[in-house]
């Protein structure tokens, strides 16, 4: 193999090289270059994966906050109340719970159908006579009275009339139910009937 005299300059003197040098260079090069592909190949792949957990730690996060403000927009809904699972008698009904002054002063007011196994529970501060009437509630209900031991004192039919009538309370009430128009007749549930409740539910 024939060398060559080549000059490369290192700092401000010129160096000799042979080809052997250059080979060695080339070799040096290569080596250099292909450490560079894979470096610039593993570090696409890493910012590929971090890209991609960034995504989905996002969408995660998105997801999350959507049901938070969902959550919280149906508690701010017009009648959205917390919900119970009772029993009257022995007999299931599914309630809204109204356990403060605005909910109890609104309780059924505007609603023109409620589904055949639900009502709505008035939970008071303390027991005492109590007066239900139909002030803007086009939809017929049965209104019930319960003591502090959860027994049903009376329950009474009410009618849609513009509020004309006032139904009491014949003794002193913790609660008072109210439901579609006939239900207890219907489940045959009748006065001293006990209310069973899964938690106990304090008016304000």
């Amino acid at each position: 193999m024939m060398h060559f005299r080549l000059t490369r300059v290192i700092g401000n003197r010129p160096f000799p090289l042979c080809v052997k040098t250059i080979q060695t260079f080339r070799t040096i090069h290569t080596i250099h270059t292909i450490r560079a592909a894979l470096f610039r190949q593993r570090s696409a792949r890493a910012l590929s994966l971090q890209r991609s957990w960034l995504a989905q730690a996002f969408l995660g996060s998105a997801l999350a906050l959507s049901a938070m403000l969902l959550a919280g927009c149906d508690r701010n809904l017009p009648g959205q109340l917390p919900t119970m699972e009772i029993r009257i008698g022995g007999q299931p009904l599914t309630v809204e719970i109204a356990a403060d002054p605005d909910s109890r002063t609104a309780g059924l007011k505007g609603r023109e159908s409620m589904p055949e196994n639900h009502g709505m529970l008035f939970a008071f501060p303390a027991s005492e006579k109590v007066g239900f009437y139909m002030k803007d509630t086009p939809l017929a209900l049965d209104v019930a009275f319960f003591d502090e031991q959860g027994f049903l004192i009376d329950y009474f039919s009410m009618h849609p009339d513009d509020g004309k009538a006032i139904y009491v309370s014949p003794e002193p009430a913790l609660y008072a139910i109210e439901t579609n128009r006939g239900w207890f007749r219907r489940n045959g549930v009748q006065k001293y009937a006990q209310l069973e409740l899964p938690e106990p539910v304090r008016g304000r």
